[in-house]
């Protein structure tokens, strides 16, 4: 069985924005140096950069991320099944781009997903959507329709 302690991812981002949305995007970056021998055990960096309307730049923030809440991130990554996501389609006008890519050593994994929203708790889409909630959440971001 996989989980947090054994998945070692290094890198994990989010994106999301919307198309009509003026200044909707927003990215969250998790880095977790494993390799890096200053690196306080289990901590890692968390950025969040969003577009600030009234600056007309992205701004960025950065925080230290427990490994408690690294560790619930990992852990709803490893649920999501990308045969889950193949199954179910729908077809949505002017709805939220969400992305999720995660790398450890070994490669890189993306996921995609076009007008994900709350509704989607009972669809294919649910681990995606709680992964996404579990992000959300951790960086203290919120997103309408979405958490």
């Amino acid at each position: 069985m996989y989980n947090a302690q054994n998945i070692r991812l290094g890198y994990i981002t989010f994106e999301n924005s919307n198309s009509i949305v003026i200044g909707s995007k927003i990215k969250i970056e998790i880095v977790n140096d494993f390799d890096n021998p200053d690196k306080k055990d289990g901590d890692a960096i968390l950025k969040i950069s969003k577009y600030s309307l009234s600056e007309k730049q992205f701004m960025t923030q950065e925080h230290i991320l427990t490994e408690k809440d690294y560790n619930e991130i990992v852990t709803n990554i490893l649920k999501i099944k990308s045969i889950d996501l193949l199954q179910d389609f729908k077809n949505v006008i002017d709805g939220y781009d969400t992305k999720l890519k995660f790398m450890s050593s070994n490669g890189t994994v993306e996921y995609n997903i076009y007008g994900l929203n709350y509704s989607d708790e009972n669809t294919g889409y649910k681990d995606f959507l709680m992964t996404t909630q579990c992000i959300l959440k951790i960086a203290k971001i919120k997103i309408p329709g979405i958490n």
